[in-house]
């Protein structure tokens, strides 16, 4: 398990996605600078950031830079309930729960 688990892991060195700072800290900036560095790892990735912060997940929303995923979306994905790769259907799920 530890084997394949290694296998899917990404390795992002901090030169890497600081390209992608000062857009980061710009959105970050509505609702907490400490998260820029998830927002730039997202960015630099084009990954869904895990989260139940509600602020991180309707900044994601509304920003439209980053897709948010709960807890919820994350369960429903591995039960194969909702496709992450399919963005809009993600963000309507997230919308009808946080109200953004």
């Amino acid at each position: 398990m530890m084997s394949e688990l290694k296998r899917k892991l990404i390795i992002v060195g901090t030169e890497e996605f600081m390209r992608f700072q000062e857009e980061a800290k710009h959105i970050a900036k509505e609702f907490d600078i400490d998260d820029w560095p998830f927002i730039a790892l997202a960015l630099k990735l084009g990954i869904p950031i895990w989260t139940n912060d509600k602020d991180l997940i309707k900044q994601g929303v509304k920003s439209c830079k980053y897709l948010p995923v709960d807890t919820i979306v994350l369960l429903k994905s591995l039960k194969g309930e909702i496709n992450l790769a399919n963005w809009s259907l993600v963000k309507e799920d997230i919308k009808s729960r946080f109200g953004c």
